[in-house]
């Protein structure tokens, strides 16, 4: 629950209606776009030209993260596609589930722009079954990225 306030030279406040928001898991495997995430530090949202349209996340700084909530029926091995840019080349990500650090690390190579975009996979890694946090923890900075696509192995 949350409410907003706001305040205005004289120090007026008016509060908001409280709401409460419940954060729906993913089932997996799906793709999820990057922009749908349940909570990040440091990034920002832009206009992305890939197949599709609409946002990608971009403007990352070490250790600012993205995060999902995802749901697994079935316990087993995944792994995760990923749809990246950068004009740079980054050192990249790290994939941390519940907590975990690095079920995966991601460099992200130069594509030859910022909305220039290939898709790198993951390794392997085992997930039990049941709802989880998947986070993807910047180690580097300046790329973006549009989705992500969990499968079953």
């Amino acid at each position: 629950v949350y409410a907003v306030t706001s305040q205005t030279a004289v120090n007026e406040s008016y509060y908001s209606d409280a709401a409460s928001t419940v954060i729906q898991a993913v089932p997996v495997p799906a793709t999820i776009q990057a922009e749908a995430f349940t909570a990040m530090s440091g990034i920002e949202l832009e206009n992305c030209s890939d197949t599709g349209g609409g946002q990608d996340v971009g403007h990352f700084d070490a250790d600012d993260y993205i995060e999902f909530r995802i749901s697994v029926a079935t316990a087993g091995n995944f792994s995760i596609d990923y749809r990246l840019a950068t004009a740079n080349g980054s050192t990249g990500f790290e994939v941390w589930v519940d907590g975990a650090k690095a079920v995966d690390v991601m460099a992200v190579p130069n594509t030859g722009g910022w909305q220039t975009w290939v898709t790198k996979t993951s390794t392997p890694f085992a997930m039990t079954a049941g709802n989880h946090t998947l986070r993807l923890k910047s180690i580097g900075k300046e790329w973006n990225i549009n989705w992500l696509k969990l499968n079953a192995q």
